[in-house]
């Protein structure tokens, strides 16, 4: 046949993309025209696909046979025509399961003397197809972020990446759905999607401590199916950002003149709109008078201390407690109260004071 005495250059299908020739030696007289051919094919393609026609040169005019060898993960999935040396492949192929390239052995071999034989190597190089949706994982994209009160708007509250399993360069675009929190906005930088905090958000508001948004990753012109979508959600958390308050009460305090070393004056309360979980206030005296007084930094309670009885008889003491958040997020959270002190002579003074400091306090703890 005169077929046998040349090799036909490969009329392909589309999924055929091109072939690239090595030359071979002669062998026994029988030999492929070219020891190693290159195809290219689309993954998916429906089959049968009419691959390409492969002949041998036999200089003594044999009768030849045709057969093919496959590796074991494309098993099965070509056929190749004894008689004519027609390669078709009958089963779809799948890039992320057979790889994106990989190799047949053709065969030629004589019928009659099959000591003469020859082989020739098709390498194939399987084409991408866009055919898999993105996901997220939990490992690129968590579905629940912290966030600090006091995080700065402009900041990342975090970062997400979807991926699907093509080997392409799908380009993935990111946004929030409709319903998703406005405190929030989303953009993609390098192939990744940035949360951000658009507004600032306090802790002490209620409506502000936790927000639901729903981030979408769809491939750039592709239908509305090839894309993802992520619930997140966002949990504020306090911070100890708010400066103490000094509870409202006498400011004028009449102890005995004798009182002895640990007489207690007052109690200075504080608080702030912070969570106790968060808040540690310190009491300190500006000025302690020559250690008149001295105030348990802790509880802020107020105690006289070493005093000259007849000297401070009837005078008055200006004193400065201040109340500083020690936990702060800012090293400012503090106020400062000022109180006054008599050693008083007059007994009715005291106790009529000792019952409008009681009354008072009271009232704060009944709150």
């Amino acid at each position: 046949m005169a077929f046998l005495n040349r090799f036909v250059i490969l009329s392909l299908v589309a999924t055929f993309q091109y072939s690239f020739i090595t030359c071979s030696e002669k062998a026994d007289g029988l030999y492929f025209p070219e020891r190693t051919v290159y195809v290219r094919l689309v993954e998916e393609t429906e089959p049968p696909v009419y691959v390409g026609q492969f002949e041998v040169v036999d200089e003594e005019n044999g009768e030849i046979e045709y057969f093919h060898k496959e590796g074991l993960n494309i098993y099965n999935k070509f056929e190749m025509d004894s008689e004519t040396g027609v390669i078709t492949l009958k089963k779809k192929l799948d890039r992320e399961w057979e790889g994106s390239q990989f190799s047949l052995t053709l065969f030629a071999r004589d019928r009659e003397n099959t000591s003469r034989e020859a082989s020739c190597e098709l390498r194939v190089h399987l084409l991408d197809v866009n055919e898999h949706p993105p996901k997220f994982s939990r490992f690129d994209a968590p579905n629940s972020v912290s966030l600090s009160e006091t995080a700065w708007v402009g900041g990342q509250v975090g970062k997400f990446l979807a991926r699907d399993g093509d080997d392409g360069d799908e380009v993935l675009n990111y946004s929030l759905t409709a319903n998703s929190s406005d405190f929030f906005n989303l953009s993609r930088e390098y192939g990744t999607g940035y949360l951000r905090l658009a507004k600032e958000v306090d802790y002490e508001n209620e409506n502000q401590r936790h927000f639901d948004v729903w981030i979408v990753a769809q491939e750039e012109d592709t239908p509305e199916a090839f894309s993802a979508i992520m619930h997140v959600e966002i949990h504020v958390y306090d911070e100890n950002d708010n400066p103490p308050v000094i509870e409202d009460g006498p400011t004028l305090f009449y102890v005995p003149w004798d009182a002895e070393m640990g007489y207690k004056v007052t109690q200075i309360i504080a608080h702030d709109a912070d969570s106790a979980a968060v808040t540690r206030f310190g009491y300190s005296i500006v000025d302690t008078y020559e250690g008149r007084f001295w105030i348990d930094s802790k509880s802020g309670e107020l105690f006289v201390d070493d005093h000259d009885i007849h000297e401070d008889q009837n005078k008055q003491f200006n004193i400065i407690v201040r109340v500083e958040d020690r936990d702060g997020y800012f090293s400012s959270l503090s106020c400062e109260t000022e109180i006054q002190v008599v050693f008083s002579r007059n007994s009715s003074k005291v106790y009529q004071f000792l019952e409008d400091c009681y009354s008072t306090l009271t009232h704060i703890f009944s709150r």
